[in-house]
C-alpha cells in the first residue's frame, strides 16, 4: 500500500510493469484483509489501465469474482467469468446463464465421462505439459470460479469442471488440471451415485498433483487435497481423522493468506462436526472463532453456513449464548434463511437447511416433521453424498418407527432400502458405518418381530458406536434399545437403558435431549405409547 501510494496514479505509462505489480498486490492483500473499499478501487484501476493481453487483467478479474460472490452477487460473478473466459477462447452456451438449467450440464458431464473412460488413467497421466498460456489462464480462472460458486450454482460448477477436463485432454496438463479432476469428481456426485467412479477421478487428480509437483505453490496443493478430503475421502476415512485434517489445514491456510481454502475448511469442519457427533460445546466455541474471523474477511457465504449449522447446535445445547456472543444477524431463523436461499436459487444451501431442520426434529423425536424435511431434502440435487447417506440412515430409522406406529408394508420396504444402502458402505468402509448398519438391522428385526436377532443387533450397535467414538449414536442405540424392552414389558431394563443413554448424550453436549429423556423417565410411562 505504501509503494502504491508513493507511485501515485500517473505512472501507468512510464512505469507500467511496476504499477501493475503494485496494484495487483493491493487487490490481493485487500481481499485477504477484507478491505472492500480498497479492493473495489484497486480492481477498477487495474481493469482500467491493464493493457490488452488478458494476463495483465487476470488478477483483477479473479479478485472481482471473489468479491462479487462474497457479497452474494453470484449472478454478476457468473456473468463476469463467462465474459472473461470468452476472451480466452472458452465460450459457454447461452443457457448456462440460467441457474436452474441442468440440461447442458448433464450433457457435458456424460460426454466428458465417456471421454475419460475411453482414454484410460495411464494415458491421462502421460499427457504433455500444457504450453498454451491462454488455456493455462482459463484453467486458473475456472479453478477460482469453482471454489467460489459451489454453494450457489450447481450447473456452472458441473460445466466448469467438464471444461477443465476437456482442455486438459486437448492441450495437456497444468497445475489446475489436478484440481479439475477433483472438481469433476465432486460434480459427478451430483448427477450419479457411482461413488467408486468419483473416487477414482479424485484420486487421479491427486496423482496429477504429485506428478506435476507443486513445491513452489504449497497453497494450491493444500486446496486440491482439501477438496478431495472434504467431498471424497471423508466418506472413506474415519470422520474424526477428517476433522483433524480440516482443522490443521484451516490454521495453515490462514497463516499463508489463502482465505478461500481456509474458509472452506472452517465451514466444512463445523458442518462435519455437527453431523458426526463432535462435542456440541466445543462446536459452539469453534463457531465463535470461525464466525469472527470469516466475518472480518467478508466470507459471507461461509458465515451463512456457520449460522445454519449453529442453529441446530444451539437447539440441542438449549442456549442462545453462542448466538449472542456474535451478532444479531446470526439469530435469523432457519425458515428465513431457507426463503432467502430459495429466492436466490442457492439449492445447495437450501438442502443444508432442510438437513438440519430434519436433524433437529429427529433428535427431539418429532418424526412427522423430520420426515417432511427429509423428503424435501431428497427432492434437491447436490454434491454432498455424506449428507445423503446420513439422511438415508435417519430416514430408515423413522421408516421402521412408522411401520410399528402406523402400520403398512410401504414403511418396511422403504426402511429395507436404507438397510441395503448402509450395508454396502459398511462392507467397504467399516469404521463410519458399522454401528449405523447394526442399529438399522436391530430396528428392522424389531419391526418384523424377530426379537432374538433384534437384541443381538441392538447390543452390537451400542458396542460399535462406543468403540468408534460416536457418542450421539451410542446414546441413540441405548435409547432405542430401551424402548424395545419397554415394548416387551421389561420396564426395569427399558428405563435403565434409557437412563444410561443420557451418559453419552451428555458427553455429546445435547442438554435439551437429556432434559427431554429425564422428563420421560419421571413420567407415567404406562400413559405413553412406545414404538
Amino acid at each position: 500500500l505504501a509503494g502504491r501510494a508513493f507511485m501515485g496514479t500517473n505512472n501507468w505509462v512510464s512505469d507500467y510493469g511496476l504499477m501493475l505489480a503494485l496494484t495487483n498486490g493491493l487487490c490481493l492483500t485487500s481481499y485477504v484483509n477484507g478491505d472492500s473499499s480498497t479492493l473495489v478501487a484497486s480492481v477498477e484501476e487495474a481493469m482500467l489501465h491493464a493493457q490488452n493481453h488478458f494476463e495483465d487483467k487476470f488478477v483483477a478479474y479473479s479478485v472481482r469474482v471473489k468479491l462479487l460472490v462474497s457479497r452474494g452477487c453470484e449472478t454478476e460473478a457468473v456473468e463476469c467469468v463467462l465474459n472473461a473466459l470468452k476472451e480466452l477462447g472458452e465460450s459457454f452456451p447461452q443457457s448456462s446463464r440460467d441457474w436452474s438449467d441442468l440440461d447442458d450440464a448433464k450433457a457435458a458431464f456424460f460426454t466428458t465421462k465417456l471421454l475419460l473412460e475411453g482414454a484410460g488413467i495411464d494415458s491421462i497421466l502421460l499427457c504433455p505439459i500444457m504450453a498454451d498460456r491462454r488455456k493455462i489462464l482459463a484453467m486458473k480462472l475456472m479453478n477460482i470460479v469453482f471454489l467460489n460458486l459451489m454453494l450457489s450454482s450447481l450447473p456452472h460448477t458441473i460445466l466448469i469442471s467438464c471444461r477443465m477436463i476437456s482442455i486438459t485432454m486437448r492441450y495437456g496438463v497444468c497445475d489446475s488440471s489436478a484440481f479439475g479432476f477433483v472438481a469433476f469428481a465432486i460434480a459427478s456426485l451430483s448427477l450419479m451415485e457411482d461413488f467408486e467412479f468419483s473416487y477414482r477421478m479424485g484420486r487421479l487428480g491427486i496423482k496429477l498433483l504429485e506428478q506435476i509437483g507443486t513445491k513452489s505453490n504449497s497453497t494450491f496443493a493444500a486446496r486440491v487435497t482439501t477438496f478431495f478430503t472434504m467431498f471424497l475421502n471423508v466418506l472413506v476415512d474415519p470422520f474424526q481423522a477428517t476433522l483433524d485434517v480440516l482443522d490443521n489445514t484451516y490454521m495453515n491456510c490462514m497463516r499463508k493468506g489463502d482465505v478461500d481454502t481456509a474458509a472452506q475448511c472452517a465451514s466444512f469442519h463445523f458442518h462435519l462436526g455437527a453431523m458426526t457427533g463432535m462435542n456440541l460445546c466445543l462446536l459452539g466455541s469453534k463457531y465463535v472463532q470461525y464466525y469472527i474471523i470469516l466475518s472480518r474477511k467478508k466470507q459471507q457465504n461461509h458465515v451463512m453456513i456457520l449460522n445454519i449449522v449453529n442453529s441446530f447446535v444451539s437447539s440441542l445445547l438449549g442456549s442462545d449464548e453462542i448466538v449472542n456472543r456474535c451478532t444479531t444477524g446470526a439469530a435469523m431463523s432457519q425458515d428465513q434463511r431457507l426463503r432467502l436461499a430459495l429466492s436466490k436459487k442457492k439449492v445447495v444451501v437450501a438442502r443444508m437447511i432442510y438437513f438440519y431442520q430434519m436433524q433437529e426434529c429427529f433428535w427431539k423425536r418429532d418424526f412427522d416433521n423430520a420426515y417432511v424435511y427429509a423428503e424435501r431434502h431428497s427432492c434437491q440435487k447436490g454434491p454432498a453424498l455424506l449428507k445423503r447417506l446420513l439422511l438415508i440412515f435417519y430416514k430408515g430409522l423413522m421408516d421402521f418407527y412408522f411401520a410399528r406406529s402406523k402400520g403398512g408394508q410401504k414403511w418396511i420396504d422403504e426402511g429395507l432400502k436404507a438397510v441395503k444402502e448402509i450395508r454396502g458402505w459398511y462392507d467397504r468402509y467399516n469404521w463410519n458405518y458399522e454401528n449405523k448398519y447394526f442399529i438399522l438391522m436391530a430396528e428392522y428385526c424389531n419391526t418384523l418381530g424377530d426379537l432374538t436377532k433384534a437384541i443381538g443387533f441392538y447390543e452390537k450397535a451400542i458396542e460399535s458406536a462406543r468403540n468408534h467414538r460416536f457418542p450421539h449414536e451410542e446414546g441413540l442405540s441405548l435409547e432405542l434399545t430401551g424402548y424395545f424392552h419397554l415394548r416387551l414389558g421389561d420396564t426395569s431394563k427399558g428405563l435403565s437403558l434409557i437412563r444410561e443413554s443420557c451418559i453419552p448424550y451428555k458427553a455429546w453436549g445435547a442438554t435439551v435431549k437429556v432434559e427431554k429423556l429425564e422428563k420421560f423417565l419421571s413420567s407415567d410411562i404406562t400413559a405413553c405409547p412406545i414404538y
